[in-house]
């Protein structure tokens, strides 16, 4: 079976060759889509296995954890869909921030020592892609904030942070950041090869956002790439 072809987005083409930390994304992405992508499988491969049997998706479960005796919190597949997603946005957030962490610190040679700053005044800390829009200039400032996906790249943070730290203040925070997403920026990803039916709202995540938010990882940080080099 022929894979489809890869289809970058225009506009998300780096100028510079890759700097290590981008490098190193790439292929640490690549790997996590493979395992990632043999979950969707071993998913999708369970509810057909169910249909074929005229069963209910959660008794097929009870049934399959029972036989095996293996233990189990639920046997509501819905809510360990829901979870499985969430995680694998919070696994694919861990590998994009240390990435943007690493070439913050790249972007921080090129500047005067002690200039970059960290926290806003009062104390509010800057995760790291924000500190790396912080601390550019307005020009780059634009560069970075101006494409939807930085947006979306923020959304799926949230939902990283309300998946992690279950309370009704990050649940809030991940609806809003969801909002902020304008018709314009829905009907950009929907020009995104291969990709359908999302962004999804918190609670409702599905495979098509975790193929979303790599793919707009990987279009975004060519920004980024060109930024640090």
């Amino acid at each position: 079976m022929n894979n489809p072809a890869p289809v970058p987005h225009p506009g998300y083409v780096n100028a510079h060759p890759y700097i290590e930390p981008v490098s190193r994304l790439f292929t640490e992405l690549g790997a996590q889509d493979a395992c990632l992508q043999m979950q969707e499988l071993a998913i999708v491969h369970l509810e057909k296995s169910a249909q074929a049997m005229n069963a209910q998706m959660n008794d097929y479960l009870k049934l399959l954890y029972i036989s095996n005796n293996i233990p189990r919190g639920t046997y509501s597949f819905d809510e360990m869909r829901e979870k499985i997603y969430a995680s694998f946005v919070s696994l694919t957030y861990t590998m994009f921030e240390k990435c943007i962490k690493q070439c913050n610190w790249l972007y921080q040679q090129k500047i005067p020592l002690n200039t970059w700053k960290t926290t806003l005044q009062g104390g509010v800390a800057l995760h790291p892609l924000d500190q790396l829009t912080y601390n550019t200039s307005t020009e780059q400032k634009l560069a970075l904030t101006a494409p939807p996906e930085h947006k979306l790249l923020e959304y799926y943070r949230r939902v990283r942070i309300a998946s992690v730290h279950l309370d009704d203040e990050t649940r809030q925070a991940a609806e809003r950041a969801f909002a902020d997403l304008t018709p314009t920026d829905h009907q950009h990803f929907q020009s995104y090869a291969h990709i359908y039916g999302a962004p999804n709202p918190p609670g409702m995540l599905s495979f098509q956002d975790f193929k979303l938010y790599t793919r707009a990882i990987k279009y975004y940080i060519n920004v980024v790439n060109d930024m640090c080099s």
